[in-house]
Order: structure tokens, then C-alpha cells, then sequence
């Protein structure tokens, strides 16, 4: 089986650390960290868009930036988190609280309430069968004072849609009002990013659609002249990039091809990218065509 070189190892590691921020994605940034510092009268954000436009990117970009503006070192100001799904039984809620709890666990205020759940966050998923209501409550309690000791401003929380969808015990509308309690009582912003299915849960009530908000992070349609300039763009960026020999002008000239094979998404044309350098190295090539 062929292997990289070292060498080519690390041109490959530094082309996938390449980050383009294109016009969506700026779009996107400007409006996430606009809700997150003005959410005074919202609850949640559903950041929604197809598969590969890049809404994990949006949001690593945010939590990067506010933690990298951050002067204050006892200020947590985003948590970035993926909720798990249960593998068994009504756990959903449980795992959030865990994954919130985990996340802070060595922030000099939060320490000291972690020693109150330790044995339930030590404890295997199976034996979680055997926790009472108390357990719950307290796992609840400390992912809420943990937050609130972090002064933390914003759970960002990737495939959220895994949160709406519940655990078979609870319905979209508990799920959201469950949420809802989560955010009125530690005033942190709570952005799911997922599909388009996302959207479907705004209209399950009047009350909850008015404290949410949402943002839509679209793919590229090249028909149109500013998102075919904005594309383009963000395709010469990463061909600039490509360690390996490009013929750039042709490339570009073929940029309909480029948005046909990526459906307008730059998360999806970047993996592309990656697939195509790293076979093109591991076969000892030195330029990147449309053959490869």
C-alpha cells in the first residue's frame, strides 16, 4: 500500500489546515457573532444549509476568534460542541449536560462542582439505566452554574439537529422548551447548526419561533454574477494553495465544472481538493489536473 513521504505529509496537512473565507462564510460570521453578542431577546439560532457549505467551518471560526479576543482568562466565551446520539434509552439531555460539564471541567470556578457528579460522569452509559431523578437534577444544576461561572455567551452546537430530534421521549416542542428553560436561566445563546430540517422546528410554536432566530448558509449558484465572482474567488484562493503544479487560468476557465462536481459548496469542493492532492502525492505526481 503506498504511503506518503513525510515530506508530502506535511504539504498535505498544511493545504487541509487552509481556511477560505469567502463571501458566505463572511456573510455567516457576521451574523453569528452578531447574535451572539446582542441575544438579549433570543433564545436560539438555527444556522442552516446543505451538506458541505462549510457550517462547521462558520462555526470553528467564530469560537476561535471571540476565545482568541478574549482578554479575561476566567471568560469561556464559546463552547463548541456536538451533541451525541443516546445509544440506548432516553439519554440525550444527559449527554448534553455531560458534554457541557466536560468542557469546563478544569476552569478554576467550575472545578469545584464537578466533584458533585463525578460519579456520574465516570460512570459507564450502561449504568445510567439505574439513575434516579436527583442524579438528573444535579447533572443539570452543574452544566447551569458551569456556564454561568465561565460566563459563557454561546453554545455553538454542530448537528444540532440531533437536539430537536429527541430520544423518542420527548417531542420537538420539549426539546425546544427545554432549551429555551436552558438559555432563560443561564443567559447563554444556544446555535444549532444542521440541514434544511432544522427550519421545520421553528414552526412548532408561535412563542418559541419569536425567541429564535435563523441563518441560512447557502451553496453558490454560479448563474448569478456576484455568487459566480465570490466563487470564483474562493476557488483561485485554494488552487493558489494546492502544493503541486496548477495551470491556474485553465482551471478557472473551467469553473462551471468546478461548481457542478462541488454543488456550489466550498466545504465539499475543498474536500475535493484534499482527495485529489493526497492521490496525486501518494502516485508521486507533481501537478493537479482534471484527471487525477
Amino acid at each position: 500500500m503506498a504511503q506518503l513521504t513525510p515530506d508530502a505529509r506535511a504539504r498535505l496537512e498544511a493545504f487541509k489546515a487552509v481556511v477560505v473565507k469567502h463571501a458566505h462564510l463572511q456573510d455567516v460570521d457576521d451574523q453569528l457573532s452578531l447574535r451572539v453578542e446582542e441575544h438579549a431577546d433570543a433564545t436560539h439560532v438555527l444556522l442552516c444549509g446543505p451538506g458541505g457549505v462549510g457550517k462547521s467551518k462558520a462555526l470553528s471560526v467564530v469560537a476561535e476568534r471571540f476565545a482568541r479576543e478574549e482578554t479575561d482568562r476566567f471568560v469561556v466565551p464559546i463552547l463548541l460542541l456536538e451533541p451525541i446520539p443516546p445509544d440506548q434509552g432516553a439519554y440525550l439531555r444527559l449527554d448534553y449536560y455531560w458534554q457541557i460539564i466536560d468542557a469546563l471541567k478544569e476552569h478554576l470556578l467550575v472545578k469545584e462542582l464537578v466533584g458533585s457528579v463525578a460519579y456520574i460522569m465516570a460512570a459507564p452509559k450502561p449504568a445510567r439505566a439505574k439513575l434516579g431523578t436527583i442524579d438528573w437534577f444535579k447533572m443539570r444544576q452543574v452544566a447551569e452554574q458551569a456556564l454561568i461561572r465561565a460566563r459563557v455567551r454561546a453554545v455553538l452546537a454542530d448537528e444540532g439537529h440531533r437536539l430537536m430530534q429527541g430520544d423518542g421521549s420527548h417531542s420537538v416542542d420539549d426539546q425546544l422548551e427545554w432549551l429555551k428553560s436552558l438559555s432563560n436561566r443561564t443567559k447563554v445563546l444556544h446555535v444549532l447548526a444542521g440541514p434544511y430540517a432544522l427550519f421545520g422546528f421553528r414552526n412548532t410554536s408561535g412563542q418559541l419561533a419569536r425567541r429564535g432566530r435563523d441563518i441560512h448558509f447557502a451553496r453558490y449558484h454560479v448563474e448569478n454574477k456576484e455568487e459566480r465572482i465570490a466563487f470564483v474567488a474562493a476557488l483561485k484562493y485554494l488552487l493558489e494553495r494546492v502544493p503541486l503544479e496548477v495551470d491556474l487560468n485553465t482551471s478557472l476557465s473551467s469553473f462551471r465544472w468546478w461548481a457542478t462536481g462541488c454543488v456550489g459548496c466550498i466545504g465539499i469542493l475543498k474536500d475535493w481538493l484534499v482527495d485529489a492532492v493526497a492521490a496525486t502525492l501518494i502516485q508521486n505526481g507533481t501537478s493537479l489536473t482534471e484527471a487525477v
